[in-house]
């Protein structure tokens, strides 16, 4: 419940009773607002914003595209004419397609999930499971690192020579669902963990979820009716698997005596034996930046793709990066395709792998700067938002008119 003191008064602020300050409306907004980094956008000229577009409404555009991070709030519309392309964040089609004309060309950028197998017609087929599907005119682009990162790895090019030997930045996800859990729902995840360790297998596919929460619930002699197994399913399909292997990942660390360590981001403090490594989450910008500067080697684990914005962003302000290798890797569309393992980036297979790399790279410095500063070239090199924009900018001008879906997801090398 909101202080007294914290209340929002109509007019100017003024005393309450006991002395304390009343806030002033404006006072209490500029508390509550959370403002974008500074220097994240980007400069453009006139000729480059859209000549369907009038006077006023261009000015709105460049304005917004200077800030790079704006929230629009117009009682007029920018245009009424069809878009050449309409960009989208990890949004699944189902969620908009009833706002955008049927034939649009959409350009997603995704993480988490990987779209790197290409359907005959050149459509990547996204997940049905996660609510993805292949429609056409839609094209898939890979996340890149954000201006705010690249903008601080051109200025400066030294990194990974912090005095902390490890660090992971990602949360720990909740092995029980959020909010109150009865005591059979807590043992049937716990005995759903035992499983996927046992198994060694953490990967999202809800077949396999179900199969393995119906072995728990074998095992332990519990039941759940309906809705609430459902709920409990779709929790040990994304959650538990993610919670167990960045668990499992720091917990061997942890056994091998690593703990020049620090983890990063929401849910390390709820578990007794990684507390005392928890630093908190970070705050995009000079926070993560000082994060992957000031470790020696930056650890990444994602259970669906290395084509991750956390991977191009730590290489890209210079931080040395060892990442747990996934089957799709060296598919078409997988991080092979963007970095090349060994020069660029470090990736291990099994944890006794990863101890044995990292005693390499903590004893060779010269080495893991070299694979550091290879790392932020490539990446300041091809894998900007500008070079992602360029490559959706070609297509549509090469194929205007049409309803294009280029077969090559490669990274733009210009």
């Amino acid at each position: 419940m909101m202080e007294q003191s914290q209340s929002m008064p109509s007019g100017s602020g003024g005393q309450l009773s006991g002395g304390e300050r009343r806030l002033s409306y404006e006072e209490f907004l500029k508390q509550k607002a959370i403002i974008s980094p500074v220097g994240t956008g980007l400069n453009v000229s006139d000729d480059e914003i859209s000549p369907i577009l009038k006077p006023h409404q261009r000015a709105v555009v460049k304005w917004a595209i200077s800030l790079g991070r704006a929230g629009i709030f117009l009682a007029f519309e920018l245009a009424l004419a069809r878009p050449h392309v309409i960009l989208t964040t990890n949004t699944p089609w189902p969620t908009y397609r009833k706002y955008f004309p049927p034939a649009a060309r959409v350009v997603s950028w995704t993480q988490d999930i990987m779209f790197h197998r290409e359907t005959e017609a050149g459509n990547p087929p996204f997940f049905l499971n996660r609510g993805w599907v292949t429609r056409p005119h839609h094209r898939y682009w890979p996340i890149a690192a954000d201006e705010i990162y690249v903008r601080a790895g051109r200025a400066e090019r030294e990194g990974g020579n912090g005095d902390t030997d490890f660090s992971y930045v990602g949360k720990l996800p909740p092995c029980y669902p959020v909010g109150e859990v009865a005591p059979r729902v807590r043992t049937l995840c716990e005995s759903y963990l035992a499983l996927l360790f046992s198994r060694e297998w953490f990967g999202s596919d809800r077949g396999e979820a179900d199969l393995l929460l119906h072995e728990a619930e074998k095992r332990t002699g519990i039941e759940l009716p309906g809705k609430e197994r459902d709920h409990l399913l779709h929790h040990c399909q994304l959650m538990v698997p993610r919670f167990a292997q960045r668990a499992r990942l720091v917990g061997y660390l942890l056994g091998r005596g690593a703990t020049s360590l620090r983890l990063f981001g929401e849910g390390w403090d709820w578990e007794p034996k990684f507390r005392p490594y928890a630093r908190g989450e970070l705050k995009p910008g000079p926070d993560i930046i000082a994060a992957y500067r000031g470790t020696r080697i930056n650890l990444h684990l994602n259970g669906d793709t290395n084509v991750h914005q956390r991977v191009f962003e730590c290489l890209a302000v210079g931080g040395f990066l060892m990442a747990a290798a996934l089957p799709g890797d060296a598919e078409p569309g997988g991080l092979y395709e963007f970095l090349t393992p060994g020069r660029e980036v470090v990736m291990f297979h099994s944890l006794d792998e990863l101890w044995a790399l990292s005693r390499h790279y903590l004893a060779h410095e010269a080495e893991r700067r070299r694979i550091a500063a290879a790392g932020q070239e490539r990446v300041l090199r091809e894998h900007t938002y500008r070079h992602r924009l360029r490559e959706v900018v070609r297509e549509v001008k090469g194929n205007r008119g049409q309803a294009p879906i280029s077969k090559s997801i490669g990274s733009n090398r210009d």
